[in-house]
């Protein structure tokens, strides 16, 4: 039986935390839904208080960690998990600190599928709390990681929002940068004058914010 597995006397409060140390061992493994559905029936009332300390759990876990791809690989599921949870908590501030420490490391990883699943939350959260300047910021990334899945389609659509977002608060980095990855897609799609138009928008901003990277990688992609 399930609860055999439980100690006696066990606080089925704190089901996360002991399901997460069981894992502790040379072959870890997640909760399974089997046992999540058991563990929101005993945890009744408690379940929303539960899942607010699994949130900031992997939360710090993330920041504490985000450089440490090694420490970061086995605990992808768990981390997504806890952003889910700040996500359906309607706990917008949460959610967005969630997707500013996990950005580097999706990239780095390649994660894009958890990527565009966490800034569609991250997007949501924003539009919620009134954050002009971080919804542009996180159309913008969203865009890129659609790029990186070859969604040509998708990715304009979040680029160009994020360029109007930009536009709107006046920001010059990433006005650019969003003119930067709508060149990508152009390039892709044969579309060159385009590109090149784009190109030379983005170096003419990035110099005037004297953003020498910036103005590297822009010249490389117009000289290919």
């Amino acid at each position: 039986m399930l609860g055999n597995h439980y100690p006696i006397g066990f606080d089925y409060s704190n089901i996360y935390i002991y399901v997460n140390s069981l894992a502790e061992t040379k072959d870890r493994y997640y909760m399974h839904e089997l046992l999540r559905q058991y563990g929101a029936e005993k945890l009744g009332d408690t379940q929303f208080a539960v899942g607010y300390r699994m949130a900031h759990y992997y939360l710090t876990y993330a920041q504490t960690y985000q450089k440490e791809y090694a420490k970061l690989r086995p605990e992808w599921l768990n981390m997504m998990a806890g952003m889910r949870i700040a996500y359906q908590q309607a706990n917008w501030s949460l959610v967005i600190a969630y997707a500013e420490v996990l950005i580097s490391p999706w990239k780095a990883r390649a994660r894009y599928a958890d990527m565009r699943l966490g800034l569609a939350w991250a997007k949501e959260a924003a539009e919620q709390l009134n954050e002009e300047e971080i919804l542009a910021q996180i159309l913008l990334h969203w865009g890129e990681a659609c790029i990186e899945q070859n969604d040509y389609k998708e990715a304009a659509v979040f680029l160009n929002d994020s360029l109007q977002q930009f536009h709107k608060i006046e920001e010059g980095y990433g006005i650019a940068s969003a003119q930067f990855h709508l060149a990508r897609i152009a390039i892709e799609q044969g579309d060159y004058i385009d590109a090149e138009n784009r190109l030379q928008q983005s170096y003419h901003i990035y110099q005037q914010i004297n953003d020498k990277t910036g103005m590297a990688v822009a010249l490389y992609r117009m000289a290919r």
